[in-house]
């Protein structure tokens, strides 16, 4: 998820704070690249890959996630944007760099943390299926999926090897998902709240 942020962050944001044919050209790049289902594309590039290691997982599914932290990130900017503040902000001069990163950075920051915790949650989710697959690590690299995908064989003599693997994850990744909501309802700030 940071190479999705550090990529799909930055440009989401110029996109939507510059608009135009910028804006235009590079949301349809996007708009392409979430029309392959992301888990299809992670399965196809890892097959032919190899020899697999977690660098190269780690890329593949970080290149992955860029046009969604886009996606996100473009519209929490598009809404501040256009806020009173941003407006004052232009008229008293402040150069672009000053509003990206003082005013319109802080104000998204909390949509970008509750996606940033729930895109763990999905790559993490991803990478156990991909392991699962047999796509991901190799063992005796430890990996949830790697763990559950070793049990397959011996299921019917010994289900909790597989279960625990799985509930661990489960519980994991509802965890993320509570933290991610939770924080974003404690950090956003709305004209209603005000």
């Amino acid at each position: 998820m940071l190479i999705g942020f550090g990529f799909g962050a930055p440009l989401g944001m110029l996109a939507a704070y510059r608009r135009g044919r910028f804006d235009s050209i590079l949301t349809n790049v996007m708009y392409v690249f979430l029309a392959f289902p992301a888990i299809i594309a992670t399965i196809a590039i890892l097959s032919f890959w190899t020899p697999r290691s977690l660098l190269k997982i780690i890329i593949v599914i970080g290149v992955a996630s860029i046009p969604l932290v886009y996606r996100v990130i473009r519209t929490a900017t598009l809404n501040v944007a256009t806020k009173d503040y941003i407006i004052a902000a232009k008229v008293q001069g402040a150069t672009d760099r000053r509003i990206l990163l003082r005013e319109l950075l802080p104000n998204i920051a909390p949509i970008g943390i509750s996606f940033l915790l729930i895109g763990v949650a999905t790559v993490i989710a991803l990478e156990g299926s991909l392991a699962f697959l047999g796509l991901s690590v190799l063992p005796p690299t430890p990996s949830w999926g790697n763990m559950i995908n070793e049990s397959r064989t011996i299921l019917q003599q010994n289900p909790w090897l597989a279960i625990f693997p799985s509930l661990a994850m489960c519980l994991f990744l509802l965890c993320l998902n509570f933290i991610g909501d939770r924080l974003r309802h404690h950090f956003d700030v709305t004209e209603v709240k005000l």
